[in-house]
């Protein structure tokens, strides 16, 4: 079990990601007005109200969520996978999976605790 401990903005995120509120989409894009759909990083965007204009990553805002860059880069891959992202467009994964995967393994995702 990893020390790391969750700060209320990344468990907010989670809680987001599982409330079943947000429809996943997987075009690269945080949110997707056209098909009402969001990227992981776009519920943070949304639920954390970081008011990122960007389409596809969090450029503004991703420090103040403690990720180690605007896509979400992990710190070391994840069967395959180097971005939180591209877990998101891949398909592979819900957004259950990708908070589970968060949760599990938050000093792979975040810098710090916020």
């Amino acid at each position: 079990m990893s020390e790391f401990v969750l700060g209320p903005m990344q468990k907010e995120w989670l809680n987001a990601l599982r409330s079943g509120d947000y429809k996943q989409g997987c075009n690269g894009h945080l949110y997707d007005s056209s098909e009402g759909t969001y990227c992981c990083l776009g519920v943070a965007n949304d639920c954390l109200s970081l008011c990122e204009n960007d389409e596809a990553h969090l450029v503004a805002s991703y420090k103040e969520l403690a990720l180690r860059d605007c896509g979400g880069e992990l710190s070391t891959p994840f069967e395959g996978f180097t971005y939180l992202t591209d877990m998101n467009d891949s398909g592979r994964y819900s957004f259950n999976d990708i908070a589970d995967f968060i949760e599990e393994n938050p000093e792979l995702v975040f810098t710090r605790s916020v």
